[in-house]
């Protein structure tokens, strides 16, 4: 057997796995955005096997609209993040993109310090929406 092929099969043998690790992790990002006060957008998978959840921030840097994206996604039974900003309307336009495992402290604090500096990034240089 390949690779792939027994990673899907594992998939399928324990489908609520992903679902389980993003949820955790979503609900801890979910915390700390409400806890500071931070508009967002959050869409999620529920139950379906690539289990997901995706956060937006819409704000406008320097007169330019901008979307960041964070996808949280499960890798061998760890949260990871996906993270990316990208001007709204140019999807080929990608700043600052961003990849690292969420589910250590250690790993926590570096995307809170990732979404932090953009924060006051649009902050100092365009307003939330």
């Amino acid at each position: 057997m390949d690779t792939l092929e027994i990673l899907i099969q594992s998939k399928k043998a324990n489908p609520d796995l992903a679902h389980d690790v993003v949820s955790a992790a979503a609900a801890w990002l979910n915390k700390e955005l409400r806890s500071a006060g931070v508009s967002y957008h959050l869409a999620d998978s529920e139950h379906d096997f690539c289990g997901y959840a995706m956060f937006q921030f819409h704000r406008t840097w320097k007169g330019t609209d901008i979307t960041l994206f964070i996808k949280i996604a499960e890798v061998r039974e760890t949260p990871y993040v996906f993270a990316d900003i990208r001007v709204r309307e140019q999807e080929e336009n990608v700043l600052f993109p961003f990849f690292g495992e969420i589910g250590s402290d250690e790993g926590k604090e570096i995307i809170l310090n990732y979404l932090a500096d953009f924060l006051l990034s649009v902050e100092a240089n365009g307003h939330d929406q």
